[in-house]
Protein backbone atom coordinates (compact mmCIF):
# COMPACT_ATOMS: atom_id res chain seq x y z
CA UNK A 1 0.00 0.00 0.00
CA UNK A 2 1.39 3.46 -0.92
CA UNK A 3 2.63 5.55 2.02
CA UNK A 4 0.17 8.42 1.31
CA UNK A 5 -2.77 6.03 1.41
CA UNK A 6 -1.51 4.47 4.67
CA UNK A 7 -1.32 7.94 6.24
CA UNK A 8 -4.82 8.81 5.03
CA UNK A 9 -6.27 5.61 6.48
CA UNK A 10 -4.45 6.21 9.76
CA UNK A 11 -5.91 9.72 9.92
CA UNK A 12 -9.46 8.47 9.30
CA UNK A 13 -8.98 5.78 11.96
CA UNK A 14 -7.79 8.42 14.45
CA UNK A 15 -10.81 10.68 13.90
CA UNK A 16 -13.20 7.71 13.96
CA UNK A 17 -11.81 6.71 17.34
CA UNK A 18 -12.56 10.22 18.61
CA UNK A 19 -16.08 10.07 17.19
CA UNK A 20 -15.67 13.24 15.10
CA UNK A 21 -15.42 14.11 11.43
CA UNK A 22 -11.94 15.05 10.13
CA UNK A 23 -12.95 18.68 9.48
CA UNK A 24 -14.51 19.22 12.89
CA UNK A 25 -11.16 19.03 14.68
CA UNK A 26 -10.27 22.37 13.10
CA UNK A 27 -13.74 23.90 13.26
CA UNK A 28 -13.60 24.75 16.96
CA UNK A 29 -16.30 25.76 19.40
CA UNK A 30 -19.20 27.68 17.80
CA UNK A 31 -19.99 31.08 19.31
CA UNK A 32 -23.29 32.98 19.04
CA UNK A 33 -23.39 36.52 20.41
CA UNK A 34 -26.53 38.70 20.19
CA UNK A 35 -25.70 42.37 19.67
CA UNK A 36 -29.18 43.92 19.60
CA UNK A 37 -32.60 42.26 19.49
CA UNK A 38 -35.66 43.63 17.71
CA UNK A 39 -34.75 47.19 18.75
CA UNK A 40 -36.52 50.41 17.73
CA UNK A 41 -33.96 53.04 16.73
CA UNK A 42 -35.32 56.59 16.39
CA UNK A 43 -32.39 59.03 16.22
CA UNK A 44 -30.93 60.63 13.11
CA UNK A 45 -27.56 60.56 14.90
CA UNK A 46 -25.67 57.29 14.51
CA UNK A 47 -26.45 55.28 17.65
CA UNK A 48 -24.38 52.32 18.85
CA UNK A 49 -26.09 49.63 20.97
CA UNK A 50 -24.87 46.36 22.45
CA UNK A 51 -26.38 43.70 24.71
CA UNK A 52 -24.30 42.93 27.78
CA UNK A 53 -23.29 39.53 29.17
CA UNK A 54 -26.04 37.14 30.17
CA UNK A 55 -26.96 36.95 33.86
CA UNK A 56 -28.92 34.13 35.48
CA UNK A 57 -31.77 34.76 37.93
CA UNK A 58 -30.94 31.54 39.77
CA UNK A 59 -27.53 32.85 40.81
CA UNK A 60 -28.04 36.63 40.92
CA UNK A 61 -28.52 38.61 44.13
CA UNK A 62 -28.80 42.35 44.51
CA UNK A 63 -25.36 43.46 45.80
CA UNK A 64 -26.68 45.94 48.40
CA UNK A 65 -29.66 44.11 49.91
CA UNK A 66 -28.68 40.53 49.06
CA UNK A 67 -32.17 39.94 47.68
CA UNK A 68 -32.46 37.19 45.10
CA UNK A 69 -34.10 37.89 41.75
CA UNK A 70 -37.58 36.40 41.51
CA UNK A 71 -38.87 33.88 39.01
CA UNK A 72 -41.22 35.15 36.32
CA UNK A 73 -44.64 34.12 35.06
CA UNK A 74 -47.56 35.10 32.83
CA UNK A 75 -51.32 34.72 33.09
CA UNK A 76 -51.79 32.20 30.30
CA UNK A 77 -50.30 33.19 26.95
CA UNK A 78 -49.42 36.87 27.25
CA UNK A 79 -46.83 39.52 26.49
CA UNK A 80 -47.24 40.86 30.05
CA UNK A 81 -44.61 39.19 32.23
CA UNK A 82 -44.61 39.52 36.02
CA UNK A 83 -42.42 38.59 38.97
CA UNK A 84 -43.60 35.44 40.74
CA UNK A 85 -42.43 36.67 44.14
CA UNK A 86 -40.69 39.68 45.67
CA UNK A 87 -41.07 43.33 44.74
CA UNK A 88 -37.86 44.43 43.00
CA UNK A 89 -37.24 41.78 40.37
CA UNK A 90 -37.05 43.93 37.25
CA UNK A 91 -35.74 47.22 38.62
CA UNK A 92 -32.99 45.39 40.53
CA UNK A 93 -31.95 43.62 37.34
CA UNK A 94 -31.81 46.98 35.52
CA UNK A 95 -34.19 45.87 32.77
CA UNK A 96 -35.38 48.43 30.23
CA UNK A 97 -36.66 48.60 26.67
CA UNK A 98 -34.31 46.55 24.49
CA UNK A 99 -33.22 44.11 27.23
CA UNK A 100 -33.39 40.44 26.25
CA UNK A 101 -35.02 37.73 28.38
CA UNK A 102 -34.42 33.99 27.94
CA UNK A 103 -36.11 31.07 29.68
CA UNK A 104 -35.88 27.31 29.41
CA UNK A 105 -39.27 25.60 29.62
CA UNK A 106 -40.01 22.37 31.49
CA UNK A 107 -39.80 20.62 28.12
CA UNK A 108 -36.27 21.93 27.62
CA UNK A 109 -37.21 24.51 24.99
CA UNK A 110 -35.27 27.80 25.01
CA UNK A 111 -37.40 30.92 24.47
CA UNK A 112 -36.10 34.47 24.05
CA UNK A 113 -38.07 37.70 24.12
CA UNK A 114 -37.17 41.38 23.77
CA UNK A 115 -38.46 43.81 26.40
CA UNK A 116 -40.63 46.54 24.85
CA UNK A 117 -41.57 48.36 28.09
CA UNK A 118 -41.06 48.07 31.86
CA UNK A 119 -44.27 49.02 33.70
CA UNK A 120 -42.77 48.81 37.18
CA UNK A 121 -40.72 46.75 39.61
CA UNK A 122 -42.69 43.56 38.98
CA UNK A 123 -44.26 43.93 35.52
CA UNK A 124 -42.95 44.32 31.98
CA UNK A 125 -44.02 43.68 28.40
CA UNK A 126 -42.21 41.60 25.79
CA UNK A 127 -42.56 41.74 22.02
CA UNK A 128 -44.26 38.35 21.63
CA UNK A 129 -46.56 36.32 23.89
CA UNK A 130 -45.33 33.34 25.91
CA UNK A 131 -46.79 31.11 28.62
CA UNK A 132 -44.69 30.87 31.81
CA UNK A 133 -45.33 29.42 35.26
CA UNK A 134 -42.84 30.53 37.96
CA UNK A 135 -39.84 30.09 35.66
CA UNK A 136 -36.17 30.90 36.24
CA UNK A 137 -34.82 33.29 33.66
CA UNK A 138 -31.73 34.93 32.26
CA UNK A 139 -31.27 38.40 30.82
CA UNK A 140 -29.00 40.70 28.90
CA UNK A 141 -29.28 44.46 29.34
CA UNK A 142 -28.93 46.83 26.41
CA UNK A 143 -26.75 49.93 26.48
CA UNK A 144 -26.77 52.55 23.72
CA UNK A 145 -24.86 55.74 23.02
CA UNK A 146 -23.51 58.05 20.34
CA UNK A 147 -19.98 58.68 21.64
CA UNK A 148 -16.69 57.04 20.65
CA UNK A 149 -16.92 54.56 23.55
CA UNK A 150 -20.45 53.29 22.89
CA UNK A 151 -21.56 49.94 21.52
CA UNK A 152 -18.24 48.07 21.19
CA UNK A 153 -18.33 44.27 21.40
CA UNK A 154 -15.34 41.93 21.50
CA UNK A 155 -14.29 39.75 18.56
CA UNK A 156 -10.73 38.94 19.70
CA UNK A 157 -9.85 35.24 19.76
CA UNK A 158 -12.62 34.38 17.30
CA UNK A 159 -12.34 33.28 13.69
CA UNK A 160 -14.71 32.99 10.72
CA UNK A 161 -16.64 35.93 12.18
CA UNK A 162 -19.98 36.49 10.44
CA UNK A 163 -22.04 39.50 11.52
CA UNK A 164 -25.70 39.49 10.48
CA UNK A 165 -27.85 42.64 10.48
CA UNK A 166 -31.56 42.04 10.17
CA UNK A 167 -34.18 44.76 9.58
CA UNK A 168 -37.53 43.07 10.23
CA UNK A 169 -39.76 46.16 10.27
CA UNK A 170 -39.23 49.69 9.01
CA UNK A 171 -41.54 52.72 9.03
CA UNK A 172 -40.09 56.06 7.93
CA UNK A 173 -41.44 59.49 7.08
CA UNK A 174 -38.92 59.53 4.20
CA UNK A 175 -35.35 58.62 3.25
CA UNK A 176 -33.71 55.56 4.87
CA UNK A 177 -31.97 53.88 7.79
CA UNK A 178 -28.18 54.08 7.46
CA UNK A 179 -26.23 51.20 9.04
CA UNK A 180 -22.46 51.12 9.43
CA UNK A 181 -19.98 48.71 11.04
CA UNK A 182 -16.63 49.83 12.43
CA UNK A 183 -13.90 47.65 13.91
CA UNK A 184 -10.66 48.43 15.75
CA UNK A 185 -7.65 46.83 17.40
CA UNK A 186 -6.95 46.39 21.11
CA UNK A 187 -5.06 49.68 21.58
CA UNK A 188 -6.75 52.01 24.10
CA UNK A 189 -5.83 54.88 21.76
CA UNK A 190 -7.95 53.43 18.96
CA UNK A 191 -11.30 55.24 19.11
CA UNK A 192 -13.36 55.45 15.93
CA UNK A 193 -11.95 52.30 14.28
CA UNK A 194 -11.98 51.32 10.60
CA UNK A 195 -15.15 51.39 8.50
CA UNK A 196 -15.68 47.83 7.27
CA UNK A 197 -19.33 48.22 6.20
CA UNK A 198 -20.77 49.35 3.87
CA UNK A 199 -18.22 48.50 1.19
CA UNK A 200 -16.96 51.11 -1.23
CA UNK A 201 -18.92 51.21 -4.47
CA UNK A 202 -21.65 48.81 -3.35
CA UNK A 203 -25.21 48.80 -4.62
CA UNK A 204 -28.58 47.82 -3.21
CA UNK A 205 -29.43 47.76 0.50
CA UNK A 206 -26.70 45.31 1.51
CA UNK A 207 -24.14 47.04 -0.68
CA UNK A 208 -24.80 50.56 0.60
CA UNK A 209 -26.11 49.98 4.14
CA UNK A 210 -29.09 52.23 3.31
CA UNK A 211 -32.31 50.43 4.19
CA UNK A 212 -35.78 51.43 2.96
CA UNK A 213 -37.44 48.00 3.27
CA UNK A 214 -37.06 44.95 5.50
CA UNK A 215 -34.08 42.75 4.73
CA UNK A 216 -31.07 40.87 6.09
CA UNK A 217 -27.37 41.29 5.29
CA UNK A 218 -24.33 39.32 6.50
CA UNK A 219 -20.80 40.69 6.75
CA UNK A 220 -17.51 38.86 7.23
CA UNK A 221 -15.35 40.69 9.78
CA UNK A 222 -11.77 40.77 8.49
CA UNK A 223 -8.70 40.03 10.59
CA UNK A 224 -7.19 41.38 12.72
CA UNK A 225 -9.69 43.21 14.92
CA UNK A 226 -10.44 43.12 18.62
CA UNK A 227 -13.67 45.12 18.81
CA UNK A 228 -16.51 46.12 16.51
CA UNK A 229 -19.67 48.20 16.76
CA UNK A 230 -22.79 48.82 14.68
CA UNK A 231 -24.09 52.34 14.04
CA UNK A 232 -27.74 52.93 13.13
CA UNK A 233 -29.09 56.34 12.02
CA UNK A 234 -32.76 56.88 11.13
CA UNK A 235 -32.77 59.78 8.68
CA UNK A 236 -36.47 60.68 8.99
CA UNK A 237 -38.37 58.68 11.59
CA UNK A 238 -42.17 58.70 11.41
CA UNK A 239 -42.29 59.42 15.18
CA UNK A 240 -44.41 56.33 15.79
CA UNK A 241 -43.25 53.84 18.40
CA UNK A 242 -46.06 51.28 18.52
CA UNK A 243 -47.23 48.42 16.33
CA UNK A 244 -46.29 48.71 12.67
CA UNK A 245 -44.65 52.11 13.27
CA UNK A 246 -41.74 50.67 15.23
CA UNK A 247 -38.43 49.90 13.62
CA UNK A 248 -37.29 46.36 14.45
CA UNK A 249 -33.56 45.82 14.03
CA UNK A 250 -31.62 42.75 15.15
CA UNK A 251 -27.91 42.00 14.88
CA UNK A 252 -25.85 39.01 15.98
CA UNK A 253 -22.38 37.54 15.58
CA UNK A 254 -21.59 33.92 14.67
CA UNK A 255 -18.04 32.65 14.88
CA UNK A 256 -15.72 29.88 16.11
CA UNK A 257 -13.39 29.97 19.07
Amino acid sequence: MPRARRLALASLTFFAALGVAPGSAQQGQPVFQPIVSNYDYDSSTATYCVLGPQQQSATFTEPTTGQAISKIETSGSSTTTTASTGSTAFTTAGLAEGSELTVTTAAGQSLTREVTAVAGATSLTVHSAWNLSSTSWAWRNLTCGTGVGAGWFGVSGLRDKLLTIQVDQISLASSNIAITVRCKGPSPWSTTGNLIYPPTGGSGQCGTGLFTTAGSCSIWIPEPHAFCRIGVAVAADDAGDTGANKEQITAYLEAYR
